[in-house]
């Protein structure tokens, strides 16, 4: 990016700021794929891939970086996701997932929108300043 130039609010709001990532890494103890043996190949170690982290509702449509949108996901299956024919089931897995933590949760929430900017504004914000609290137990010690 050149400088002075400034990325849009939708830019912003989509990508996934240090303390939302941190938030996710904190919450998800692994793929959450591979957590469910989702379509493990044989000999399939995740522990070899790169972890990621995936958005439920994709940036290309306006998904927020939030964590309501995100979990942890290791290549292979971060790229099925994205890629494979399978990616309908996948987005079940997914949503489960999600609703799982959040049982609140609903996707017409996870997609950029103007008029929510202070929402979105509030991720950016520590988790003691009161945004994107992560619940007590999900914290390792």
């Amino acid at each position: 990016m050149s400088a002075g130039r400034r990325r849009s609010t939708r830019t912003r709001a989509c990508d996934i700021s240090p303390a939302v990532r941190e938030i996710v890494n904190r919450r998800d103890k692994g793929c959450i794929f591979c957590l469910a043996a989702y379509e493990l190949p044989q000999g399939y170690i995740p522990e070899l891939f790169r972890m990621e982290i995936m958005h439920f509702v994709s940036r290309s449509t306006g998904g927020l970086g939030i964590p309501e949108n995100l979990a942890k996901g290791c290549f292979y299956h971060h790229r099925m996701l994205d890629q494979s024919p399978k990616r309908n089931e996948m987005k079940l897995i997914f949503e489960s997932y999600l609703r799982n933590h959040y049982p609140d949760w609903e996707e017409s929430r996870l997609y950029f929108a103007k008029d929510e900017q202070e929402r979105i504004r509030d991720y950016g914000k520590t988790e003691t300043e009161g945004a994107a609290q992560v619940p007590a137990e999900n914290l390792e010690h």
